[in-house]
């Protein structure tokens, strides 16, 4: 950045290095093509982190130039991934060579068993607060954080875009009631039945049990579905003069095949299509599929 109007400081009250790409949350799989300086240790759970990129100033140029901000939401099933810090998506270049004169902003949340993790007992420890899904919480927390300090890196309130790819874009769909205008959706929005409590228990139950976590230690969802289906979501959308992009992107049906694929059985196709719908849902789309005679993959 060209001028410098903030400063931050690291626990021992020396200046915050952001020369280098800090720990993404623990997952099973982390991008092959992540760059070299992710730090010493690629995963953490302290990972709650924005990456920032912005226009550089000409050297001695003091402008009071409100730039664009562009939010980005990452992919990965809410499993994998991280914000901006794979050498195919760093936008570095595309700021730099490109000349987009804009702020880029990759954000950064608790993915799988950290922050997608649901079920009654967690609504029951939290006194009725939040049934789980901190993933969402660490989104919301991120762009209210954006709303409140990007004029210190002479962002402008009132030109903020938010999207994303894939989770990404679930995600986005999930916060259209930020205070941004403008959204972009690639390959994916909230399915048209959400799973209830009582369809995630069982996972949450088969989770506790792995770790040998006893029994007795101490809705949302479905407020939304029904928010979405009576059309009020869309005389929202329209009374506040939103504006949104949605799209697909090619050959995506490549990446599921190849890192959530499901064995050529109906038992693992139901098991796949339940990580996406509730129960009910499930039942109904794989009626509408040809399932496999046999058991060879290439038929």
């Amino acid at each position: 950045m060209g001028n410098t109007l903030s400063a931050y400081s690291q626990p021992d009250g020396t200046a915050f290095d952001a020369s280098y790409f800090r720990p993404v949350c623990p997952q099973a799989k982390f991008s092959r093509g992540a760059e070299k300086d992710v730090g010493k240790e690629s995963y953490s759970e302290d990972c709650l982190r924005l990456n920032i990129w912005t226009p550089a100033e000409e050297t001695g140029a003091m402008s009071d130039k409100k730039w664009p901000v562009v939010l980005w939401l990452h992919d990965g099933w809410f499993q994998l991934g991280d914000p901006f810090q794979g050498v195919g998506m760093n936008p570095t270049e595309l700021i730099s060579t490109g000349k987009l004169n804009a702020i880029v902003i990759g954000i950064g949340y608790r993915l799988n068993v950290f922050g997608f993790l649901a079920g009654e007992a967690l609504l029951e420890d939290s006194h009725g607060e939040s049934a789980g899904n901190f993933g969402q919480w660490d989104q919301r927390l991120a762009m209210e954080w954006v709303n409140e300090n990007i004029a210190s890196f002479n962002g402008d309130l009132n030109n903020i875009t938010l999207g994303g790819r894939s989770a990404g874009a679930y995600g986005t769909h999930a916060r259209d009631s930020q205070p941004f205008h403008r959204f972009y959706m690639y390959s994916n929005a909230i399915p048209p039945q959400l799973k209830a409590l009582s369809d995630v228990n069982s996972q949450f139950d088969e989770l506790c049990e792995y770790f040998k976590v006893p029994e007795g230690l101490s809705g949302p969802a479905k407020r939304f579905t029904r928010y979405n289906h009576s059309g009020a979501f869309a005389k929202e959308f329209k009374k506040q003069r939103l504006r949104i992009l949605i799209g697909q992107v090619l050959n995506e049906e490549t990446l599921y095949a190849k890192y959530n694929s499901s064995e050529p059985n109906l038992e693992s196709l139901r098991l796949q299509v339940s990580n996406y719908y509730a129960p009910e849902t499930a039942d109904r789309v794989i009626k509408e599929y040809k399932l496999p005679s046999t058991d060879n993959p290439s038929e």
